[in-house]
């Protein structure tokens, strides 16, 4: 016996504040709300150079990397994105 299918994402409107530099927002077809960081989507970045990366440093899909010693993580510069694709 195979699986039930997982439900189709079907998102009503998808923003990317690119000008703002504020993140994804997401309404769903449910009435769901979803706002994604730029910040958490590059730290959640699903290719296998950065998969690698976060596995070698321990950390999970949307964690931040862990600050060096000495090292000041208000000084790390925030993503930002430059240009969207639909």
């Amino acid at each position: 016996m195979s699986p039930a299918p997982l439900p189709t994402p079907d998102p009503r409107s998808v923003d990317v504040n690119l000008t703002s530099g504020t993140g994804v927002d997401i309404d769903w077809s449910d009435g769901h709300h979803s706002h994604y960081t730029f910040t958490f989507l590059r730290d959640a970045c699903p290719c296998a150079l950065c998969s690698e990366e976060r596995r070698n440093e321990g950390r999970r899909a949307g964690e931040s990397p862990h600050s060096k010693p000495g090292e000041l993580p208000m000084f790390r510069p925030a993503p930002k994105p430059t240009h969207a694709e639909p």
